[in-house]
């Protein structure tokens, strides 16, 4: 089966990213590996950043990590791609967001 889970980041000020985290599994594959932009609309507001989860990471005990790791690869990713398209997105906000999930994370898991 694969899977699609978004996640957005919305800021009303500025560009919205949308964050799809692609899990391949038995019903078919994605076109591509890593962390790449997806889908802008400059009359939406919005930037589709998809990030590829390996099969390898579903049980693994760093998968927090993984999703914290390859959301803050995608902000940068969204942050050069915006730039270069003259858009306004505050890369400094939504990496505050992620370091803020990070510490609820790391709080809840090492309980």
């Amino acid at each position: 089966m694969c899977a699609v889970t978004d996640v957005v980041i919305h800021d009303p000020d500025s560009f919205e990213i949308n964050l799809v985290f692609c899990f391949p599994g038995s019903l078919g594959d994605f076109n591509f590996r890593g962390v790449e932009v997806g889908k802008f609309s400059r009359k939406q507001k919005t930037l589709r950043v998809d990030v590829y989860v390996p099969p390898a990471m579903y049980n693994d005990e760093r998968l927090t990590d993984f999703f914290l790791d390859s959301s803050r690869h995608a902000v940068e990713l969204a942050a050069m791609t915006l730039e270069k398209k003259k858009c306004r997105f505050d890369k400094a906000k939504c990496l505050q967001l992620i370091d803020r999930a990070a510490k609820i994370l790391r709080s809840t898991t090492h309980n």
